[in-house]
Formats: C-alpha cells, sequence, structure tokens
C-alpha cells in the first residue's frame, strides 16, 4: 500500500510539473511571437517610415549601419530609427548610377517609402533654400506607429523633402512630424 501511495504521488508531482512547465513555456513562446508579428508590420510598400529595421533588412538586405541609423545599398538607402521605428528616411540620389533624376522619378521612389495611407496636405518651396521642396502629408497608420512621439503636435504628420543642386535631384528624404516653415 505504502509503494502504491508514493507511485500515485510520485507521479501526481510529474504531472503537475509538467503541466506547470507546458504553461510556463508556451506563454512566452505565444507573447513572443505576438511581438515578433507587431513588430514586422509594414505600413509602407518596400519599409520605409514607421516600419522596423526588420523590415529594412528583410526590403534591402544586410544593414552596414548600426541600429539608430541604418545604410543599405552602398549608403543609397538611409534610415533613422527612434524607439525601433523608422522616423526617417534618406535616398542618396548621388549614390546610384542613375544621372538626372525628374522629378516623377523620385516621387516614385518615395511612394515606396511613405505609408499606403498617406494623403498630401499641401507642397511649396523651403523659403530659405529654392532649391528644397516640401510636401506635406498626413497618415493614420504612421499615427498609430508614433502615437506618442511629437506631443503636443498631432501625430501622423509626416514630410517629404526633395533637394536639387543645379536642378538635378540629389536627395529626397521623409521625416515625421512637422516640416520647415514655407
Amino acid at each position: 500500500m505504502k509503494k502504491i501511495l508514493l507511485i500515485s504521488i510520485v507521479s501526481l508531482s510529474l504531472l503537475c510539473l509538467t503541466a506547470c512547465t507546458d504553461k510556463i513555456e508556451t506563454q512566452p513562446k505565444e507573447e513572443q511571437k505576438e511581438n515578433d508579428e507587431k513588430e514586422v508590420t509594414q505600413i509602407t510598400p518596400e519599409g520605409g517610415l514607421g516600419d522596423t529595421l526588420k523590415v529594412f533588412e528583410q526590403n534591402y538586405g544586410p544593414n552596414s549601419g548600426n541600429n539608430d541609423l541604418a545604410s543599405f545599398k552602398n549608403d543609397y538607402i538611409q534610415p533613422g530609427f527612434w524607439e525601433g521605428k523608422a522616423n526617417s528616411f534618406y535616398f542618396m540620389l548621388i549614390r546610384t548610377d542613375k544621372a538626372n533624376w525628374t522629378k516623377e522619378q523620385v516621387l516614385n521612389e518615395m511612394k515606396k517609402v511613405i505609408p499606403n495611407d498617406a494623403v498630401k496636405v499641401k507642397e511649396y518651396f523651403y523659403r530659405d533654400n529654392p532649391q528644397m521642396e516640401v510636401i506635406e502629408y498626413t497618415s493614420e497608420s504612421l499615427k498609430n506607429v508614433f502615437d506618442d512621439l511629437y506631443e503636443p503636435e498631432e501625430p501622423g504628420n509626416f514630410n517629404v523633402l526633395l533637394y536639387k543642386e543645379e536642378d538635378i535631384f540629389i536627395s529626397a528624404s521623409a521625416h515625421v512630424g512637422k516640416p520647415p516653415e514655407e
């Protein structure tokens, strides 16, 4: 009888231990999976504003920069990150073999890296530099990514800057927050 009782106690203990261990192991894996899914949510067509470094690496390959200022494709693509999400993005057009980018070509490149739901608010030339064109946008998906980044400013605002030198586009960038003044 003592032997059966001992076997029963050991069996129950092992069963409880196994059940507890399963719960401990499963819960973090599920939470980790949820975090990973949140982390790789992509709000731009090819990896851009609001996206994570992981999204950039999936779309553009290895990062030759660091986690705060990344660099891809021979420094052609340079995103900056705040709390793990891209809050700025640079296309260094002069780092490509292509010469004489047109405004339409530059804007087509920028459409790949701004949120899918971006709505243009206005467009103007920067008052201190007529070679810099500013395009203001708003985006609900970006608002959700950076909901507390620029208090008290309204989240979801971003701007695209097109830079020219002697009437040739040399770079383009996108930045979360308020644009330079008109």
